[in-house]
């Protein structure tokens, strides 16, 4: 059976059951390994609450993840409102690439958002100006084309940071003549 982090009733409980339904359908386990295996992947609180179910209490693993998300619904991680990625913006001397992966990582914590509303935070989100100019000028027709135009505009940031490095190590002939 393939090692699972063990579940105290602290974390995510839909997280666990599905973690733990992929791993065993992968082994080719049935319903009733499935219910008889779960309480290997329990500690603390959970194994208590799944030692006391009574005894012919679940009829299939649907019923006992039903129960044991129930029981343990505190824990689940609530998703964000597609409202919360505007607050998702470029900081201060921070690369368009890593603010992507931000702006990325935050928008996989929102259930339901619309590609227009992603779209909007996104471009409310980016302080380069340039690249604030090329999104007005051409909008591009959905989020991906505005990454596809933020790596453009992060390559251009790269190659022109790359340009002032080379131009700032060569002397000037005022330089090249005092030496």
């Amino acid at each position: 059976m393939p090692q699972l982090e063990r579940y105290d009733g602290s974390g995510d409980p839909d997280d666990h059951v599905q973690t733990y339904r992929t791993s065993m359908r992968l082994q080719g386990a049935n319903d009733s390994l499935l219910c008889l295996a779960f309480s290997t992947t329990l500690k603390k609180a959970a194994r208590e609450w799944y030692n006391n179910l009574a005894p012919g209490s679940v009829g299939s693993f649907r019923d006992l993840s039903r129960y044991f998300r129930n029981q343990f619904a505190a824990g689940k991680r609530r998703k964000k409102n597609p409202a919360q990625l505007l607050a998702i913006t470029q900081k201060e001397g921070e690369t368009l690439r890593s603010f992507v992966n931000r702006f990325n990582l935050g928008k996989l914590e929102i259930g339901d958002c619309s590609e227009d509303v992603a779209v909007a935070a996104f471009t409310n989100g980016v302080k380069d100006r340039d690249l604030i100019r090329s999104l007005y000028e051409r909008p591009p027709g959905g989020l991906r084309r505005y990454h596809e135009q933020s790596s453009c505009a992060h390559a251009d940031e790269r190659s022109s940071s790359i340009s002032e490095r080379r131009l700032s190590s060569t002397p000037t002939k005022q330089e090249v003549k005092t030496k």
